[in-house]
């Protein structure tokens, strides 16, 4: 035919060829520019937090601690779902001979003040997230967790040194509107002392372990939320002093909390919550002992005038031998700011009956609240004291704050701690 040329052969497959490559290049391309933006685009974090803790018990010198935290880290953009974080820690004292830090080879003569001096690799995870998978998120690493209200799992955040877990957690809504279930696997604690060295200090030290926390939590109304959770521990032991069951024991129980509108300007609040805690039947060292908690709050709020509460917690005993234990609790938001209960009581347990007051102030960011705190012992009931507690808080802006913390521990009679006051002051620079 006039005019018509016939292609070489094989020259269809070298344009193809060409084509493709084109495209594999553009697509190499592609992903090469997400994966820069997702670096270059990301998060510096930065947090610094200037603290004076005055601490004075009864027999001990009172502790001046001046302790400086600093956190510097980067969260990346996620980049088809995945996401990385690193972040280092640094807590320091220009003056660490004016307290105890409750690490042996120091002044125990003083009062303790538990911020020691420490520099580590605080957060480093990678996190994979796709909502649309029935809410998934899977992350691994070392990580913050904070599970409800803290009782059993938290990050002890009041203190500078946070805890953290080397762990695993998964996510998810399993598609249901409102619901978060959520399962961890633990193989080590992250402590809030560092690694400190010294026989003594063994039971302080960062905690290997194989450990699983199941959380399911339930919107069922705007007044109704419902939380079911399962906490194995299975610590391994440091030593023959520390409590068998503060290294294995397995908790079982559920939580329920929400608010009602009982006006316009008014509502009230509760939460209840229960656990039945048992020994870890698979170690060998572990206490045969089996313990109740409970909590009960409820409270009212009016607009523009404040809040007031009432609330008991009974952190049960078996038998005088031991008790309910929350190794991995944020213990300072619990029995009082003073800090004499982190034990929860010992082996003859803890009841506590406290009540807040939380007046409005009209004063944009300024926050204030007093809390009383009467003490028993789950046992025989004996008196364990009295707590008066108040925090002011003064928030500038998102990334600047100042606090004044006070707490006077007044010990009872018989099996009662030694009293306590505690003043504290600090500020926090976030960015």
């Amino acid at each position: 035919m006039d005019g018509f040329v016939r292609p070489a052969r094989g020259s269809h497959r070298r344009i193809a060829d060409r084509s493709s490559g084109g495209r594999g290049r553009v697509g190499a391309k592609a992903t090469f520019d997400k994966v820069v933006d997702a670096l270059a685009g990301g998060k510096p974090l930065l947090d610094v937090r200037l603290r004076w803790e005055n601490a004075d018990q009864d027999g001990l010198q009172r502790s001046n601690a001046v302790t400086v935290r600093t956190r510097l880290g980067y969260q990346t953009k996620p980049i088809y779902g995945v996401s990385g974080l690193l972040e280092f820690e640094n807590i320091a004292s220009p003056l660490p001979s004016g307290y105890w830090d409750t690490i042996e080879g120091n002044d125990s003569r003083q009062t303790g003040v538990a911020d020691s001096e420490v520099f580590a690799a605080n957060r480093f995870w990678v996190n994979f997230e796709k909502p649309e998978w029935a809410g998934l998120k899977l992350k691994t690493g070392r990580q913050r967790i904070k599970l409800d209200d803290d009782r059993w799992v938290g990050n002890v955040g009041w203190r500078q040194n946070e805890q953290t877990y080397d762990s695993t957690r998964l996510q998810t809504d399993l598609g249901i509107d409102k619901l978060l279930a959520q399962y961890m696997y633990v193989w080590e604690v992250n402590r809030i002392f560092g690694e400190p060295s010294g026989s003594s200090s063994a039971g302080k030290r960062d905690r290997g372990q194989s450990t699983h926390f199941f959380n399911v939590a339930y919107q069922v109304a705007d007044p109704l939320k419902v939380v079911g959770f399962i906490y194995l521990i299975d610590a391994n032991r440091v030593n023959s002093s520390t409590p068998a069951n503060d290294m294995g024991s397995y908790t079982y129980g559920m939580r329920v909390n929400g608010a009602l509108p009982v006006s316009d300007e008014l509502k009230l609040s509760y939460i209840a919550s229960y656990a039945y805690q048992e020994d870890d039947a698979n170690e060998s060292n572990s206490l045969d002992y089996h313990a109740h908690y409970y909590n009960l709050e409820t409270g009212l709020a009016l607009e523009d005038i404040g809040s007031i509460g009432v609330g008991f917690e009974v952190l049960g005993t078996y038998n005088g031998e031991a008790r309910v234990v929350t190794p991995f609790a944020t213990g300072h938001k619990w029995n009082g700011f003073a800090d004499a209960f982190l034990d929860n009581g010992g082996g003859r347990g803890l009841r506590d009956f406290y009540a807040s007051v939380a007046p409005k102030i009209p004063c944009e960011g300024v926050s204030l609240k007093f809390i009383f705190h009467q003490f028993y012992d789950d046992k025989g009931g004996d008196n364990l004291g009295q707590e008066y507690d108040g925090v002011a808080g003064y928030k500038v802006n998102k990334h600047l704050s100042f606090l004044y913390k006070v707490a006077y521990y007044d010990g009872g009679k018989n099996r009662s701690k030694p009293s306590v006051v505690k003043n504290i002051l600090q500020t926090t620079f976030k960015f």
